[in-house]
């Protein structure tokens, strides 16, 4: 634990269970480096974070009253801010993939009006963001279907909105 590389260690071992999708452990390292005050580097924390919040939304998708507890995972996991390398962001992305499903969710269920329309912003800024700064990842074409599905960007092979179509 003292080595200058224990973070970056525990963030591969972390990146490999969860590449071997073993749910439980990786949910019960991301639980024991975020509850661990003293864990390391940003992106140990972000990983984890990021880890753990996709594992519980997958979990609790339907259970409205574990949404926000999910949302502010990923948002301290955002919080960590873009690493310097965009081929090392698939721990950010995955926060805010994560985080604008939770938005999502949150905004479908929302009874007033302005609030269903601020937390779709809030999505689609999310999902923008992916799809534009981080446009090789693996996410990317996921974000651009999510942006079609909320009307903020049209399909590929749609006409032009102004269009009259075929004369």
């Amino acid at each position: 634990p003292a080595s200058i590389f224990a973070a970056d260690a525990k963030l591969w071992s972390l990146r490999c269970i969860r590449g071997l999708k073993k749910v439980d452990e990786l949910e019960s390292t991301c639980s024991r480096i975020l509850n661990d005050k003293t864990s390391g580097s940003p992106g140990l924390l972000q990983a984890a974070g990021a880890s753990l919040a996709e594992i519980q939304l997958k979990k609790n998708e339907k259970d409205k009253t574990k949404w926000r507890d999910i949302l502010m995972i990923c948002l301290q996991s955002i919080a960590q801010g873009p690493p310097a390398g965009k081929d090392e962001a698939e721990d950010y992305v995955l926060a805010l993939m994560v985080g604008a499903k939770c938005y999502v969710l949150i905004s479908n269920d929302a009874e007033k009006a302005e609030a269903k329309e601020e937390y779709k912003n809030r999505a689609i800024a999310y999902y923008k963001e992916v799809q534009r700064g981080f446009s090789k990842s693996s996410l990317a074409e996921a974000a651009t279907k999510e942006l079609v599905a909320l009307g903020a960007e049209a399909p590929k092979d749609a006409p032009p909105k102004d269009s009259k179509g075929p004369k």
